[in-house]
């Protein structure tokens, strides 16, 4: 007889845990990898897509990248209302709850220099623009206020928190928009991802696990990609092998959290993982033309397998009669370890060590 679960809200903490993350970090990190992982969604859909030629395009229709961008824009969003509203807190707990916001200075001027309630408001939070709105009347009211000093250079970028508020709301409530493929990029390279840096280098905030794994080449990901999306011409063949290395920095096997510190990672020699990973790429190599091997730019092992296939062309032999010549056509370059994964839709392979100019032709 199948057992029912009998969850119900007296009683659902006895079927779960609760631990002391905020959500909004989980946001962040969840909404890192849909952003990093969009290069890779075009890819299973259109293998061959040019991704300069995606430009051209007005609507962008594959389903995995829709649900990356839904995950990406509503849960940073999420994390940008978490943080809005701590400050809020952190001035006073009530300046984060519903009440007139016509009253707004005299609720302010009348609970300066008062704790706050410990009483749980969370049922009566504010919304995102809400605490965006107070925030921002703060500085006003009161502009030395030492929490409102803190946060300034994001006050600064409202139009751009309300520019994302508003993706999401689109996204949310009403038939849904999309950023274009490009447009998503520079919207990130340029206002997000930036933000999301001064952010999490604050005091509070700096040694919180949100980052992808370092990657073996020593190269940043999200650095990378915000030193691209500011250049006069950006390269989005770039900025896509940079989500690449992104998203598979953030599975690599080989790097765990380090117990002994809140911010640092170290690797885990997993000799076990190695051995198969090395027994595994000997035995897809192990055919009549063996795939050349270089080494993961992301894990460090040597790991990443340039997949080619056998493959005919009509030409001429020798003495001029047609016939069919054998060529070998690269496909994929595939890490068997942490899974960084690329096509011929990415050029220049010069970031992760491989200076080959004819390296996807045929031959």
């Amino acid at each position: 007889m199948v057992k029912k679960i009998d969850l119900n809200t007296s009683n659902v903490d006895s079927f779960g845990w609760k631990t002391e993350e905020p959500a909004g970090f989980q946001s962040l990190k969840s909404a890192l990898i849909a952003y990093f992982e969009t290069y890779n969604s075009t890819l299973h859909s259109h293998p061959i897509l040019s991704l300069v030629g995606l430009k051209k395009r007005r609507k962008f229709e594959i389903d995995e990248f829709k649900t990356l961008y839904f995950t990406c824009i509503t849960h940073f969003q999420h994390f940008f209302e978490f943080i809005l509203k701590e400050y809020l807190t952190r001035i006073n707990p009530i300046l984060a709850t519903k009440f007139d916001q016509k009253g707004f200075k005299n609720v302010y001027l009348a609970i300066c220099g008062r704790s706050g309630s410990s009483t749980s408001t969370e049922s009566f939070s504010i919304e995102f623009s809400d605490a965006l709105d107070r925030l921002l009347e703060l500085r006003k009211i009161d502009p030395s206020n030492a929490v409102i000093t803190e946060i300034s250079f994001l006050l600064d970028k409202a139009d751009i928190l309300k520019t994302l508020n508003m993706l999401r709301n689109r996204i949310w409530h009403k038939s849904l928009f999309f950023l274009r493929y490009h447009d998503l990029d520079l919207f990130m390279g340029q206002h997000i991802l930036p933000l999301v840096k001064e952010i999490m280098a604050l005091t509070n905030y700096s040694k919180q696990r949100w980052k992808h794994k370092p990657l073996y080449c020593k190269k940043d990901p999200i650095d990378e990609i915000i030193r691209i999306c500011n250049l006069k011409r950006p390269s989005f063949e770039k900025i896509g092998l940079l989500k690449e290395m992104g998203r598979a920095a953030y599975k690599n096997p080989l790097i765990v959290f380090n117990n002994n510190s809140h911010s640092s990672w170290w690797h885990a020699f997993n000799s076990d993982k190695i051995k198969e990973c090395e027994a595994r790429v000997e035995g897809i190599c192990k055919n009549i033309f063996p795939f050349s091997i270089y080494k993961c730019p992301v894990c460090g092992l040597k790991t990443l397998i340039k997949y080619e296939f056998f493959d005919w062309v009509d030409g001429e032999d020798a003495d001029g009669n047609e016939c069919q010549i054998d060529v070998t056509r690269p496909d994929k370059l595939y890490c068997e370890n942490c899974s960084f994964y690329i096509k011929d839709n990415i050029k220049n392979l010069s970031l992760i060590g491989i200076k080959e100019k004819k390296f996807w032709d045929q031959h």
